[in-house]
């Protein structure tokens, strides 16, 4: 099922409301924790209400000028490029306690390979070639960030059921 415009011309405004109201709840959600702990978060977060901002003056300037602010961005486009992956880094996210930093980022490495493969080609390829290439690639980025992490730097990362 194709959809031209996935926002159907409003979609800067949209998109702006969410921004804000998403990156408004984050900060909000960082009211409390140690500065130390929050400064890069609530960095990232601040830039992020601040381009809503930009983003909704941007979008009533284009309006007032007769400017189109719609864009044909298919469903299809927004379900494999944005949703998905995002869901799935959520979904880790909340694995990074019971599983451990090095299995979840196994995992999110594997999975993510294995969509990107979906969003250049078009199809999802589960070729036992492309399987070893990123279960390959996976183990490598793995080890490497065990490398850096634990054994250069020191840095505790959580701890899964494994124990590392």
């Amino acid at each position: 099922m194709k959809i031209n415009s996935f926002l159907k011309g409003n979609d800067y405004f949209l998109l702006s409301i969410v921004v804000i109201l998403s990156s408004s709840g984050l900060l909000l959600s960082l009211i409390g924790v140690k500065w130390e702990g929050a400064m890069f978060p609530v960095v990232i977060v601040s830039f992020m209400l601040l381009m809503g901002f930009l983003m909704l003056v941007d979008g009533f300037k284009k309006k007032r000028k007769g400017i189109a602010t719609s864009s044909n961005f298919p469903i299809e486009d927004f379900l494999t490029g944005v949703l998905v992956p995002g869901t799935i880094l959520l979904i880790a996210c909340f694995l990074l306690q019971p599983l451990g930093y090095y299995i979840v980022s196994f995992l999110l490495v594997f999975i993510l390979l294995g969509l990107q493969d979906r969003v250049t080609n078009g199809k999802l390829d589960i070729s036992p070639k492309r399987i070893k290439l990123c279960f390959s690639f996976s183990l490598g980025v793995t080890l490497f960030m065990y490398f850096v992490f634990r054994i250069l730097i020191g840095l505790p990362t959580p701890r899964g059921i494994l124990g590392f």
